[in-house]
């Protein structure tokens, strides 16, 4: 047992290592030499399939992904982890599972800033507004650093029509880190929704002659894009997509044959 202790650990640190380096081919065979010994302890076991499922996932092969994730839930239930890239797994064609896997991941790790922001954005793709607003400000409390969450969450309120409550966010964000370009950026980005969003009211009252809140679906047009979980906020910011105006192309004025 001792002996199939110490290979499967140093197989797993070395598909780390591979993984880390970018080959990924040779780190599947680490990995896969680990499932392969019996007896191995099911906490190695676990690491060796999530892995695993990582890999997998990131080549888009969901199906083999999703084999291996169920095999490392098997093994430990409790992996916040495994629950949130299951989750991130399943979001594209059945959203309310990955809504549970999303809360279970919360349950288990409630102090990650990453799964409070996921969750939050599922929920508000499925119109649960105030809750899903809770759970992104959750994430900016745990990580308030990173300009990524609070975009996110600035973004959710501008959607829900809450721009005062969205200044008031950036604003203490830029306060904290005044020299931070990031937050800069989130200030200059809020400015420019805002004055769309108030335009678009102007817009709508002189329509429908109605000076009252414009609140406007959440729902992302389409099926949404799957995520991968090695993403960054950053990268991620524009899951909440506010297109700012587009100018129309001049009109086309082929020259006259002479």
């Amino acid at each position: 047992m001792s002996r199939h202790l110490n290979l499967a650990e140093n197989l797993i640190s070395l598909g780390q290592h591979y993984v880390s380096l970018g080959r990924h081919q040779e780190a599947l065979r680490a990995f896969g030499g680990v499932v392969r010994l019996d007896p191995v302890p099911g906490v190695l076991a676990q690491q060796a399939q999530a892995e695993l499922a990582d890999i997998y996932f990131g080549r888009n092969q969901f199906r083999r992904a999703r084999r291996h994730l169920h095999a490392a839930l098997a093994h430990d239930p409790n992996c916040a982890r495994s629950h949130h890239l299951m989750a991130v797994m399943v979001e594209e064609d059945d959203v309310q599972r990955a809504l549970w896997y999303y809360a279970r991941a919360v349950e288990l790790e409630p102090n990650s800033a990453e799964l409070h922001c996921d969750y939050g954005l599922c929920l508000m793709s499925l119109g649960e507004v105030q809750q899903g607003l809770q759970h992104l400000q959750q994430a900016v409390r745990l990580d308030p650093n990173e300009p990524g969450f609070l975009r996110h969450q600035m973004r959710a309120l501008i959607a829900a029509d809450q721009l005062d409550a969205a200044r008031s966010a950036v604003l203490a964000g830029l306060f904290g880190h005044p020299h931070d370009r990031g937050f800069k950026a989130l200030w200059r980005e809020f400015l420019f929704f805002r004055a769309e969003r108030l335009q678009h009211r102007e817009a709508v009252a002189r329509r429908f002659g109605s000076t009252g809140p414009v609140v406007l679906g959440f729902k992302q047009k389409g099926k949404p894009k799957v995520r991968s979980r090695r993403r960054t906020v950053e990268e991620d910011a524009t899951i909440l997509r506010m297109d700012g105006p587009h100018h129309q192309p001049q009109p086309h004025c082929p020259e006259r044959s002479k």
